[in-house]
């Protein structure tokens, strides 16, 4: 049993600049199927808002030594790290121990986690004389710790803390509402970010794939080496069903103007039209495709 310790922290922002990250989820109920992750997809477009390149999200069921590589790696690779899930009062919810064993740091006693428990959710708290549930609330509250090096952060409504460690991973809950809400009014406000956030140009054309493919080819590797340097990445994705492609023109927002050249190249070369980011968005999740008047105009 972990040792208890009263421990309490403050949090000042971070001081790197994080320009690329990665995003760990954690859970055998991801592997096994039994829910949809969509965590990492909000994490991924926070990044995207904010201008951190998000280069890698991978899953690792509920085993401590598959935790403590898959931190290692991320945290030695990316600038910052987001792990999700794992956080718990059950003997699967290994995060906390598994990082902390990673980090080489201890478990101890947040007081001010417990404090905000019984602030915001007092029934949730058991009394400490029921010794077996108390020692389960507990691994919710008994937190990776070492002074100088960890942080613990929240949102105002939430009792569940993030904790980051050496200012280069966060430990997150899994249950959607919990992270997302950690995630924006916890985490994020924290972060130095770049502060030129992507943006993406859309352009849908009834032409398939492989009659544009070298095009898009011949148009990436001109702005590769254009004299300017670029961030503008182009993406191709069909979507069979509804006889159509779309092609993707992504930069920061910074050259837009190098964007809307592009988008404008490619929308003559292929015989397409504009879409909007969320356009492309039903396009690529609703199977409703007469239903999409924007596509019309392709006829």
């Amino acid at each position: 049993m972990v040792q208890l310790k009263l421990t309490s922290t403050s949090f000042s922002n971070f001081q790197h600049t994080v320009k690329n990250a990665g995003c760990i989820i954690i859970g055998d109920e991801i592997l096994n199927s039994k829910i949809v992750d969509t965590n990492s997809r909000f994490f991924a477009k926070k990044c995207y808002e904010n201008g951190i390149n998000l280069r890698k999200i991978t899953v690792v069921g509920d085993n401590e030594e598959d935790i403590i590589d898959t931190v290692h790696q991320f945290v030695s690779k990316y600038d910052f790290t987001v792990t999700t899930g794992g956080i718990g009062s059950t003997h699967d919810d290994l995060s906390y121990q598994s990082i902390a064993k990673a980090f080489k740091i201890s478990l101890e006693f947040n007081q001010q986690t417990y404090d905000r428990a019984m602030k915001l959710n007092p029934e949730c708290v058991p009394a400490k004389s029921n010794k077996e549930l108390w020692n389960s609330f507990t691994r919710m509250i008994c937190l990776p710790y070492a002074k100088d090096r960890t942080r613990i952060l929240y949102s105002p409504t939430s009792w569940t803390p993030v904790v980051t460690i050496d200012s280069k991973l966060a430990i997150l809950p899994g249950v959607p509402k919990f992270f997302e809400d950690l995630l924006a009014n916890g985490l994020f406000p924290h972060l130095n970010v770049p502060g030129n956030p992507f943006i993406s140009l859309y352009v849908v054309t009834k032409m398939q794939e492989v009659e544009f493919g070298p095009y898009l080819s011949l148009k990436q590797k001109e702005l590769l080496t254009a004299k300017e340097s670029t961030t503008i990445k182009l993406g191709s994705y069909p979507h069979y069903e509804a006889g159509v492609d779309t092609i993707s023109i992504t930069g920061r927002k910074s050259e837009m103007k190098r964007i809307e050249q592009a988008a404008n190249d490619i929308l003559t070369e292929v015989n397409g039209i504009r879409i909007t980011r969320e356009q492309e968005f039903t396009l690529s999740n609703n199977r409703e495709f007469k239903q999409m008047e924007f596509l019309k105009s392709l006829d």
